[in-house]
């Protein structure tokens, strides 16, 4: 089981997903985490954008979940909810910057 779960619902904003992304500094290796990208029918094709421009560093695990259809913004935040195993779920937007 992981410490904590990271979700970050979005659609059709790759450029701004991918600084928030990378604006995740996570330098406590003690902590485990699952990070969740909820595409939600996106345009852009989230996987390959997030596997190849996000690197891979400490212990995080990246999951691109795509929507089969767009289910707006209410129900693609509630995915979040059906994502998170762990004890706690942060849920962030696509365009937060997570300042040290």
């Amino acid at each position: 089981m992981f410490d904590i779960d990271i979700c970050i619902p979005s659609f059709n904003r790759s450029d701004s997903l991918l600084q928030t992304l990378n604006s995740i500094m996570l330098t406590d290796e003690r902590l485990n985490i699952n990070l969740f990208v909820i595409d939600n029918a996106s345009d852009v094709d989230y996987e390959t954008a997030v596997k190849e421009n996000f690197p891979r560093n400490y212990n995080v695990n990246l999951f691109v979940v795509r929507n089969r259809n767009n289910l707006g913004m209410s129900a693609n935040i509630m995915r979040c909810f059906e994502q998170g195993q762990s004890e706690y779920l942060y849920i962030m937007s696509d365009d937060d910057l997570v300042l040290p």
